[in-house]
């Protein structure tokens, strides 16, 4: 029996940021925004929501109990070639001086999208060696 696999290459998949918060958050809402590439990303890192693990240990059964504890966003570090004028990666260090979340838009290279709001919470140029970008 053949194994079902899904994998593919992440070429295609794309990245976009606007300041604005949608009028609703769901997918129509989002879908409305005007979105603005980020270009030249290198790297997508993982992102998602995770729960923390509580453990507790009563001393009369020595017996490890676990429980879901809270909800954690996450956080993602971009990797990409600055490009100072590129329009999606103003809008990300623009958003670094505001205290307000941008919201972002990530297509997958099979078409798949993601919304979700995110706060920048910084913007760093790597100069990099002689032979780096």
């Amino acid at each position: 029996m053949a194994a079902n696999t899904t994998g593919a290459s992440s070429v295609g998949s794309t990245l976009h940021a606007v300041a604005t918060a949608p009028a609703t958050y769901d997918a129509a809402g989002y879908a409305a925004l005007t979105w603005v590439a980020v270009g030249e990303i290198k790297d997508i890192p993982a992102f998602g929501k995770s729960r923390n693990s509580i453990t507790f240990t009563p001393l009369a059964s020595g017996a490890m109990q676990k429980y879901a504890g809270i909800t954690d966003a996450g956080k993602i570090a971009l990797s990409f070639l600055s490009n100072t004028d590129d329009a999606g990666q103003i809008v990300l260090k623009t958003g670094l001086s505001s205290s307000s979340p941008v919201s972002i838009k990530v297509t997958s290279q099979n078409g798949d999208v993601y919304y979700f709001r995110a706060m920048v919470l910084s913007f760093r140029l790597s100069i990099g060696d002689a032979n780096g970008l």
